[in-house]
């Protein structure tokens, strides 16, 4: 698991080489207020707060990808979601 910084990211997805997901999990409605273009939202940021665990069934339907990339506000709860995924 490694750190990727926003410009990178954002490189890589303008390229559109690399088989990337970008995987926000933030709440549905901020996903809808303002996300980034091509990301999937899996609301499970409570989940991930209060059990991790929990967020485990949600987050297991995810399509395959070389790589997932997890986003949110702050990138704390992104981080947990991270651990969960591995």
């Amino acid at each position: 698991m490694t750190e990727i910084a926003p410009a990178e990211l954002s490189r890589r997805l303008q390229r559109d080489d690399e088989d990337v997901l970008v995987l926000d999990i933030r709440h549905s409605e901020e996903f809808e207020d303002w996300h980034i273009p091509g990301s999937v939202n899996v609301d499970v940021y409570d989940r991930l707060v209060d059990d991790p665990e929990s967020a485990t069934g949600p987050l297991a339907d995810l399509p395959d990808h070389d790589e997932i990339v997890t986003v949110c506000t702050e990138g704390v709860v992104s981080q947990t979601a991270t651990d969960v995924l591995l």
